[in-house]
Order: structure tokens, then sequence, then C-alpha cells
């Protein structure tokens, strides 16, 4: 555990700290192994680390139960300013770091001395950083930045300690390269994929009571279970074998929280302002947890009901012990950061339809909107690329949001978010403008291009709270292309473009606008009109045409329809309901 502290002193009298631990490398310890299993074990490690360990190594570890406030959720008050008793309390929990006031530098030193103990025992990888200063209790938001500040001091200086590597005669494990120190059901592991293996196995045993028992239903009625492994996500072993990790971030949350208490601060209202703190860190929590929640049942309705209205999938689910597998697995959820991975055909319609959710929730609290980064890969892809190329992509939607003026969120409204996303076929590079770059030749097909509008790439896309048709930087406005296209395994209707045509037009795409150009002319001259895709009705002859006389403002947008052809599933998007959860209101 690294840590740093600022002007502390001890003269006999207590005096209060204020501390702050982050849990560093969530990434890499969750994304480390190719193996879901291990990977859904690692999140729910990292899970506990703050909101289970760290309490019980308060109490009863250090502490009695009346010494410390470990339930900072349903804390009414702010207690160890006025009640003498209390040595330690959580102020806030979430979202990979803690925030705790100790009644003197003495406890703070013991807490931490147990905790990195039991850091070790439970993780063996995890690094933890800590950093404190003395308060007096007068100015929350002052003491945060403060904090903060201190905290990256400890960042900048930290070496991050690694497990003991391997003697020359030691077997080591393939993928981290670490000794095997463990036999675990018949596999060589080490020590950090035992623990992990340990930690999905419980998951899986208690998989169907953990996860599927909600609202008082009985778990041997339950008909799906989550997926734990990675043949789960998958549509067709062998054919059809990307996976979507989709990483989504809040716009601006810790601005807008900082807005709100800094009323409290300037009337020395310390108590008031960590109180406003809990408030809205609690419902963003809620808010994000809600909407995930909300789409997986939405998945799930589509799987148990695939004759109902919204249809099935177009993929079939996989099946085990007469249990039909949601092809989806929250990996990290804390506040507004989440990242999951799920069937590939579902990754950019539902972090799109994710986004909208979040611009839906009704009398927010705060301005509440977010971006999403997509990256859809092979299953056997790396998974700490496959994150950072999401993390990339979702990067890349901030820079766009922010391009359109909207730095800041929000102003009493809930902003559209905005999401990116990318196909990796191969290759380890992980910055989206590099990999695009390499991949498409950017650059040289912005100098090629001379018709207006000759961009390759639209993405990313704009979410609308409400679908937007009209936009063309919507999703929306995309999903209505991708509506054209036939579906991997479908025949197309005598209305649409062969499969040939629209692979050869992707192909050409990748040499050049002229090209392009060309080969459009002669589509044309055999009937296949761009603009027949770029419309929502086929049947709908004015739009058609009205269509047809922009069509060289509009080529290039079909490009990323091209790309999402056999990756993205119909009718997905524009048929999901408001998924928010009604008790997720700000009222």
């Amino acid at each position: 555990m690294q840590r740093g502290v600022v002007n502390v002193t001890n003269n006999g009298e207590d005096q209060f700290i204020l501390a702050i631990y982050d849990v560093c490398g969530i990434q890499e310890y969750i994304f480390a192994s190719s193996k879901l299993r291990e990977n859904v074990g690692a999140s729910s490690i990292v899970d506990k680390v703050l909101k289970e360990l760290f309490p019980k190594v308060l109490v009863p570890g250090i502490l009695n139960k009346d010494e410390a406030v470990t339930n900072w959720e349903k804390a009414n008050t702010f207690k160890i300013k006025d009640n003498p008793n209390i040595k330690a309390e959580i102020i806030y929990n979430g979202g990979g770091s803690s925030i705790v006031a100790y009644r003197n530098k003495t406890v703070y030193d013991e807490v931490n001395v147990a905790f990195a103990k039991r850091l070790l025992e439970k993780t063996y990888a995890l690094t933890l950083a800590t950093a404190c200063i003395e308060t007096k209790f007068k100015n929350y938001g002052e003491d945060v930045v403060n904090l903060n500040q201190e905290l990256e001091k400890v960042k900048a200086r930290m070496i991050r300690q690694r497990p003991r590597g391997a003697f020359p005669i030691t077997e080591q494990e393939g993928i981290t390269g670490l000794p095997v120190t463990r036999r675990y059901k018949n596999e060589n592991i080490s020590t950090v994929q035992m623990l992990k293996r340990q930690v999905a196995d419980l998951e899986k045993e208690g998989n169907n009571k953990k996860e599927n028992e909600k609202e008082g239903k009985e778990t041997e009625d339950e008909q799906t279970i989550l997926a734990l492994e990675m043949e789960d996500l998958i549509s067709n072993k062998g054919e059809d074998g990307f996976v979507a990790v989709v990483h989504i971030d809040g716009n601006g949350m810790g601005q807008a929280i900082k807005k709100e208490i800094n009323s409290f601060n300037e009337c020395g209202k310390y108590e008031e302002a960590v109180m406003k703190m809990r408030k809205l860190s609690k419902y963003i929590d809620m808010i994000f947890k809600s909407v995930f929640d909300k789409m997986v049942d939405e998945i799930k309705e589509r799987i148990i009901n695939p004759d109902s209205d919204k249809g099935g999938f177009s993929f079939s689910p996989v099946e085990r012990n007469e249990k039909n597998i949601l092809p989806i697995r929250r990996l990290i959820l804390g506040g507004d950061d989440i990242t999951f991975i799920c069937n590939g055909r579902l990754g950019v319609p539902l972090a799109a339809a994710f986004l909208r959710r979040i611009a839906q929730v009704p009398k927010p609290l705060i301005p509440l909107s977010a971006c999403a980064g997509v990256a859809l890969v092979h299953s056997h892809f790396p998974f700490n690329i496959a994150y950072e190329i999401a993390e990339s992509c979702c990067h890349n939607a901030k820079e766009k949001r922010y391009q359109k003026g909207q730095q800041k969120c929000g102003q009493g409204e809930n902003e559209p978010g905005y999401i990116d996303f990318h196909l990796c076929r191969g290759g380890y590079l992980t910055d989206i403008d590099d990999l695009r770059e390499n991949i498409y030749g950017i650059h040289k097909w912005k100098q090629e291009a001379t018709q207006e509008g000759g961009e390759l790439l639209i993405r990313p896309y704009r979410v609308f709270a409400d679908p937007n048709e009209d936009d063309d930087l919507s999703i929306d406005r995309l999903d209505v292309i991708m509506s054209n296209l036939p579906a991997p395994g479908l025949k197309p209707t005598k209305e649409k473009w062969p499969r040939s045509r629209l692979k050869k037009l992707y192909e050409t795409y990748l040499l050049g606008p002229q090209q392009v150009k060309m080969l459009l002319e002669e589509f044309k001259s055999r009937g296949y009109k761009l603009s027949s895709l770029l419309v929502k009705d086929q049947e709908d002859k004015e739009a058609q045409e009205e269509q047809e006389t922009q069509e060289d403002q509009k080529e290039t947008s079909i490009f990323d329809a091209l790309e999402l052809m056999d990756l993205y599933e119909r009718n997905f998007l524009s048929s999901i309901g408001n998924l928010c959860n009604p008790e997720a209101k700000g009222e």
C-alpha cells in the first residue's frame, strides 16, 4: 500500500484526519486473462475490496461497532465531528475509491497496516494508494481538492508492486507469466488466477440465487442465467465468434456534484455538504445500476419470449442444464463507470440503448449524460487490449461531445450521449487514431476526397433521449441504414441489395473515394441506388428521390453501417421501451 500525508501532527490532542483510498490497476487486474470466468472472479474481488473488505477491517478488525460508521449509505448524519466515541467514519465508498474521516493519525495508521495485509490475502496483486490531510471540518470541497492533489503526488511516486516472478526452474503461467503456485481443479495456475477462479466458482454456484432472484421470484422457476464462459457470449462457435467489450462513462458527474456541494461550503456547513455528496453519489450509482439491470431484463425477455411483439434475437442463446444463458456479463460497475461484455451483435445497439435510458431519466437530481466506446473483437482477442480500445473509443466520443460545445454537464436538461465503436480484426494498437489511420488510411481518404462531406467515418454518433432519425449524426440514422442491410444468415428481399454487392462496396471504400464514386455509378446503372439504403421505408418514393438529390453528400455515411453489417442486432434499439426504474426519479 502506497501512502502520503500532509501536515499531520500529534500534540496529544485529537487531530481529525481526512483520508482517501484508491484501488489502482483495476483494469489490468480484471482483464489480465482471456478466460471470462477469471475476469468475472476478478471483477467480484474488486467490487468487494472497498465495499466489504475495508469495513470488515474497521469493524471488528480494529474498532468496536460503536466506534466506527461503516454503513455510510444509511447514515442520516455526519457523526465523527460531534461524537467523541466515533474514531472512524466512511464518508463515501464507490467507483474504486473511498473517503474516510479519522479521529487521529494513530487510528489511520493501524487501519492501513491491517488493510494492507487483508488486501494481499484476498487479491494478491491489487495495489492501493492512500493519502490524508488534517481537517477542521470547515470546507468539504476544499478538503477534497487538497486530498486529491495529495493522492496524485502519491501515485506519481509510487512503485507498482507485482507478485514475485518465477525462478528459472519454476513453471510459469502462460498468460500472466507469474509462477505456478497452486493446483486448482486439475490445472496448474498462479495464486492470482486461483483467487479469481475461486470467487468465480462461488458466483456460478450462487448464480441463480444472487443474479436472477429479484423481487421475490423463485429461483427454480428462472429460465436464464448470466454468462460465465466466453462460449456463452458468441453466436456460433467457429463461424461468428465476435464479442463486444463496452465501456461507458458519465459526463461531468464530478463537476456536477462539486457544484451542488459548493453552496454548503460557502456557508461553512460541512455536514450538509457531506450529506449532499452522499445523496448524489448514491443517486448516480442507483441510476447506472438500475439502467443496466433493466437492459439485462430486456435481453432476458427476448430470450424467454422470442414470439412476443418485441421478437427474439437473430442468434440462438447458448443453453446449459436446460437454462438459456444471457449473452452479457458485467465486469466493472462503480458510480457512472461501467464496463460489460456481451454478444458482438448486441454491443453497439445495447450501448446506445443504455445511453438513451440515462438521458431519459425523469427529473434528475443533476443533469445526466454519458458516452460509450465499443470494441468488437474475436472471443480469443486479449481482453486487456480490447478494454483499452473500448476506453479509447469512449474518450473519442467525449472529444466529439466537447467539439459540439457541450463541455459542461447540462443546463437543467439531460444532454445527448455519444457513442464510438471499432471493429478489431487483428493487431494490438490501442490508440484509436493510430488504429484508424493504419486500417482505413483516414488522412489519405481526406486528401483524395473532393466532394463535400468526404468523410469515411461518421462515428462517433449522437444518442438523443428520444429517437431522431433526421439528424445525420444520430445513432437512429445509423439504425435506419442497418435495417436496410441484410442480417447475417438471412437472404435479402428483392428490394434490398445483395450481400455480395455490399461487401464489394465496403472493400472499395478502403481503396479511396474516387474508386467508390466509380463503383456507385456502375451500381446505379444496374438499378442499385445508394439512396435506397438511406430511407426508412423502401416504398417511400418521395423520400427516396430526395435522398438521390443529396447522394453525393451522403455517400460516405454508409461505411460505418457496412462495417457493422454482420455485427448489429436489427430492431433492438428501435423497439425497446423506457427501461428506467420509476424509483430512480429525482423527486
